[in-house]
């Protein structure tokens, strides 16, 4: 078999286009003919973009449709002393979590050094308690990688030091004056809403 796809190699340089694409077919092995690469690549952008004309967007751009309303959310958990905390699933709800959701003054959870959701604890004016701060510790403990470690050091400050550079990827975060924490991966006690 090996001899056979050198034949088809070197006779496939040899031939024009369309004897190329002909003998391809015909030997049981498609190889498209070259043309003018540089047309194509136009082509194929204008039929990604769609027809510019308001229309739906076309080809691997079209975005499927999720649940009711749009994009998923956030997971919405409340402690067993009544905080909100908002759990980001991926890259664009850390940044909603982080940057929408919460206030200033909320406090923010990421596990220490490896990659994981961000947790937003909402304070709303009030102390928050200490159960409140390990119930937040572990649920960043529990979307992080981390999760198949009975413990996970977990780094927590308030929202107002954490920063987004500009031009960062979603999710991509820096932060400064942080606190930490070892919380267990165990989410008992904690309702999800």
């Amino acid at each position: 078999m090996q001899i056979r796809r050198e034949m088809i190699a070197s006779s496939y340089l040899r031939g024009s286009t369309r004897e190329r694409e002909e003998m391809s077919r015909s030997q049981g092995v498609f190889i498209p003919a070259r043309g003018n690469i540089s047309n194509k690549k136009k082509a194929s952008a204008k039929a990604r973009k769609g027809s510019g004309k308001g229309g739906t967007p076309s080809g691997r751009n079209r975005r499927k449709e999720g649940a009711p309303g749009g994009e998923s959310q956030p997971l919405h958990f409340v402690s067993e002393d009544g905080f909100d905390l908002y759990v980001g699933k991926n890259n664009y709800q850390n940044d909603q979590v982080t940057f929408h959701i919460a206030d200033r003054e909320d406090w923010w959870f990421h596990a220490k050094k490896i990659p994981g959701s961000h947790v937003i604890l909402k304070s709303g004016g009030r102390k928050v308690t200490d159960r409140a701060f390990e119930e937040a510790a572990s649920l960043a403990a529990y979307y992080s990688s981390g999760r198949d470690q009975k413990k996970v050091e977990v780094d927590y400050l308030q929202q107002k030091n954490v920063k987004k550079p500009s031009g960062a990827k979603p999710g991509f975060v820096v932060y400064y004056t942080n606190y930490s924490m070892v919380a267990e991966t165990d989410l008992t006690g904690l309702k999800q809403i």
